[in-house]
């Protein structure tokens, strides 16, 4: 060790806060992407929410309809329509 030069030590400690920046900085993008992620995955779990109310909705609307044909029917049905 004795035998390194200045500049071989400037390499070296330049090397190591290059390695300890760039391990912090993936670091730092990870975490930021984690958050993200669970941003993310709460939009995705309130979108399914409103999803599945959304077909519930369309599903009784669809009993709606097909209860109003049905009455509809049953009146053209008294006035004189088709028996």
């Amino acid at each position: 060790m004795d035998a390194l030069t200045v500049t071989e030590w400037i390499a070296i400690a330049s090397l190591a806060g290059t390695v300890i920046f760039g391990f912090t900085k993936y670091y730092s993008a990870f975490a930021d992407m984690r958050k993200t992620l669970k941003a993310l995955n709460k939009s995705i779990d309130g979108l399914n929410g409103s999803l599945k109310d959304i077909q519930d909705k369309q599903s009784e609307f669809g009993k709606e309809l097909a209860t109003i044909k049905e009455q509809i029917k049953t009146l053209f049905n008294m006035i004189g329509g088709r028996k």
